[in-house]
């Protein structure tokens, strides 16, 4: 039969039996979304599932990664070779670095982490689609290596970004009354000041004077660059060229070496060595030419805060910036009249009010950004470098007084406007009891991350009906051997959502071997020196991705706690947050990093080095309210930790190179911090009251919705086995929701 005559018999089928609620009508199916049973081993559910969607898994792989993610990876091997030398070599170069690096950390995990169901159904995917193994073994796991890339990128590029060093208001905040810091003392002497400055999960400070100006020491860090440097970052009066001036004579070829200007090819070739075109090594530069590339300076014309829905640049008055006093200069070792000279001075001190002062009694958001001095070309187009969006929430004196709320910083959420730049991130919630409308368990996901137009119109809803194991529904993609959410025969339901962490086994790799050249390093505390240190470190993927361990939830487990003492048991590959409920109405959320520092084993369930739990009731605060529930039947996640705050393990002695906290650097967490205090609220407005349509209704707030790459949504209700689902369409929360009820299906069709 073919494959469309086997899906209308089935649609048909289902129908009748009332385990689909939906017409078999096109004009009613979400778009572009398949639906799939397979049944046996797992080779042979892998081939059905490779034969029957030959065209979709072909299609993915071309169209995600052929075409999409590895042109784009590809796009940052400058950034990532003058660090890690080896993807330098040969065997990465001519656009093979992305495809090269990805595979190699596939057959890492293939190797030493995966087991031998997942191997064999992968292989099973490849025989039924007629793909070679490297291939859907590639499509299987880059996501869990772009992940940790996309960490190790945004670190390296992150330290050379402008930061905020410290924040403060121009006020007395010492007689007030008010605890303004969050201390836990009023009135102290140092009240006020934030530094050195760090993000927060709620206000800044409380109870500020409507006419002090508010205070931002902004400093870029100067790093005496790359061991390799693009030639056009300079300013060149024509594209590839450089002023003789700066290059070091010993790395001209000898007829090349009286030339005004000289480009790539009048190098040496030790003098280009392990450099990609068209950068050269940064010895063969004079410094302050090297400075000039990368000054270290921030641009005060860049400058721009957003308060509340308001606009302000640099050039309007409510902004005025001034040079720290003592500060030092870069790039003044040049003649005046070199053609490549650049001054600039670092840290600047920004001083900010709008007119007329804040508004009284109110609470104030702020989004700060500036760029740097530094003109870089790789990637192209021509780009300074731009700090991450930062925001500040403060409030006005008189707003406690109002509000009834607000005494201390805690008390008032860093959720900040509406942000029409940026998307909410993904998200999930589980409810029981008091939270539902007949008392019976939901639980809810919305996954969010890189659909880029195309990954919906592979989506596949399949039951599997394994030899051996519960039989299962997942949400998945063609050619994938996992998805983001799904539920099994017992009601046991599982969803996971991406929280980046620097605590991964990319940089542990990196942190391993800094560890074994710290003399060398604290010798030469630069990237030339992190360089040196990095010889030898590839990107390679380590521990059992996030989706495969939902497979292997859904397939052997019935209850959350079984599920969460098998997660426990694991090492992972990136930071992943999982969110579990059973038919019982247990739920429980789970962080997890890869603990790249804990070389200790940890028999009992607990939280651990790279492992936090908690539920309404258990794992919070003692002094406190829960961290992730508004009453004591609900629980929800977003794409940020609420408790491993600390993330990865301090490491001081690392200076510069130091991996900061999640909160520090992911561009992440503040649009998840936003996503997580408005689904609390929607929670709490319909407490009680939340039924299917309503979840669904949650999963609808525009607020909620990243209306770009959303990729798939559904609701699950464990006791009765039934999954509410919405694939193929973005954003997919906003797609008909379909209901598949898994317990009729296996009741009247039988499961092995």
């Amino acid at each position: 039969m073919k494959k469309s005559s086997w899906l209308v018999v089935l649609c048909i089928s289902l129908m009748l039996m009332g385990f689909l609620s939906i017409s078999c009508e096109k004009a009613t199916e979400p778009s572009y979304t398949q639906f799939a049973v397979l049944e046996g081993t797992p080779y042979e559910r892998g081939y059905q599932h490779g034969s029957q969607f030959k065209s979709h898994v072909r299609s993915l792989y071309t169209r995600m990664l052929t075409t999409s993610i590895l042109p784009y990876l590809n796009r940052e091997q400058g950034s990532i070779a003058p660090v890690l030398p080896v993807y330098n070599e040969q065997e990465y170069r001519d656009g093979k670095f992305s495809y090269v690096m990805v595979k190699e950390s596939g057959r890492y995990l293939y190797d030493h982490y995966l087991s031998d169901a997942q191997k064999d159904e992968m292989q099973g995917i490849a025989d039924g689609a007629d793909m070679e193994l490297d291939d859907i073994l590639v499509l299987n796991t880059f996501f869990d290596t772009m992940m940790g890339f996309r960490g190790i990128v945004s670190f390296i590029q992150g330290i050379q970004d402008p930061q905020i060093q410290k924040l403060w208001f121009d006020a007395d905040l010492t007689q007030d009354g008010f605890d303004n810091d969050g201390s836990g003392f009023v009135d102290d002497s140092d009240e006020g000041p934030i530094d050195p400055y760090e993000t927060s999960f709620y206000a800044t400070l409380v109870e500020i004077p409507s006419d002090a100006p508010i205070k931002i020491v902004l400093e870029d860090l100067y790093l005496p660059g790359f061991a390799c440097m693009d030639p056009r970052n300079l300013k060149p009066r024509t594209e590839f060229t450089i002023d003789r001036s700066c290059v070091e004579t010993n790395c001209l070829l000898p007829e090349y070496q009286n030339l005004e200007f000289v480009s790539r090819e009048h190098f040496t070739e030790e003098a280009l060595n392990s450099c990609l075109e068209p950068r050269i090594g940064i010895e063969c530069l004079d410094i302050y030419c090297a400075e000039s590339m990368d000054p270290g300076c921030v641009n005060p014309d860049s400058i721009r805060i957003q308060m509340n829905d308001t606009l302000y640049v640099a050039t309007d008055d409510a902004i005025q910036w001034e040079q720290v006093e003592g500060s030092e200069a870069t790039g003044d070792g040049l003649p005046e009249d070199h053609p490549y000279r650049k001054v600039c001075n670092y840290p600047i001190e920004v001083t900010f009010i709008p007119p007329g002062g804040w508004p009284e009694a109110s609470e104030v958001s702020l989004l700060i950004q500036a760029g740097d001095q530094s003109p870089v070309y790789s990637p192209e187009p021509f780009h300074n470098r731009y700090m991450r969006d930062e925001r500040v929430v403060f409030t006005t004196k008189g707003f406690y007084e109002k509000e009834g709320y607000g005494q201390v910083p805690s008390e008032i959420e860093n959720r900040g406007a509406v942000d029409p730049n940026s998307q909410p991130t993904s998200l999930g919630f589980a409810l029981r009891n008091t939270a539902t409308a007949d008392g019976n368990p939901l639980m809810a996901h919305h996954y969010a991350l890189l659909d880029s137009d195309m990954v919906h119109k592979h989506s596949i809803l399949f039951v599997h009906k394994p030899d051996d194991g519960y039989p299962h529904v997942v949400l998945g993609f063609a050619g994938l051997i996992w998805g983001f959410s799904g539920m099994n025969s017992e009601g046991l339901s599982f969803g996971f959502t991406n929280s980046d962490s620097l605590d991964n086994p990319l940089v542990g790799a990196a942190l391993t071997k800094i560890y074994e050249n710290i003399a060398d390093l604290l010798d030469n505390p630069d990237l030339v020196g992190l360089s040196s240190a990095m010889q030898g470190v590839k990107m390679l993927a380590e521990g059992i991705p996030a989706g495969m361990v939902g497979r292997d939830v859904l397939t052997h487990y019935s209850t959350v706690q079984e599920a969460a003492e098998y997660i426990h048991s694991l090492k992972h590959s990136y930071g992943w947050n999982f969110l579990l409920a059973d038919a019982e109405g247990g739920m429980m959320a789970i962080e997890v990093d890869s603990a790249v520092l804990d070389t200790e084993e940890h028999p009992d369930f607990g939280d651990r080095d790279g492992f936090m739990y908690y539920t309404p009731t258990e794992g919070n605060p003692e002094d406190g309210p829960a961290w992730a529930s508004v009453h004591e039947d609900d629980l929800r996640i977003s794409s940020h930790y609420q408790k491993n705050v600390q993330d990865i393990p301090a490491q001081p002695i690392m200076s510069t190179f130091e991996p900061p906290k999640q909160m520090n650097w992911t561009g992440y967490f503040l649009r998840s911090l936003r996503t997580f205090y408005v689904l609390g609220e929607k929670i709490e407005e319909n407490y009680g009251a939340i039924d299917v349509p309503k979840a669904i209704e949650i999963l609808q707030v525009p607020d909620l919705v990243d209306k770009r790459d959303s990729m798939s949504a559904a609701v699950f209700e464990p006791k009765k086995r039934v999954v509410h689902w919405s694939l193929g369409v973005v954003p997919a929360s906003d797609g008909p929701f379909t209901a598949f009820d898994l317990k009729a299906f296996l009741e009247e069709g039988g499961a092995k």
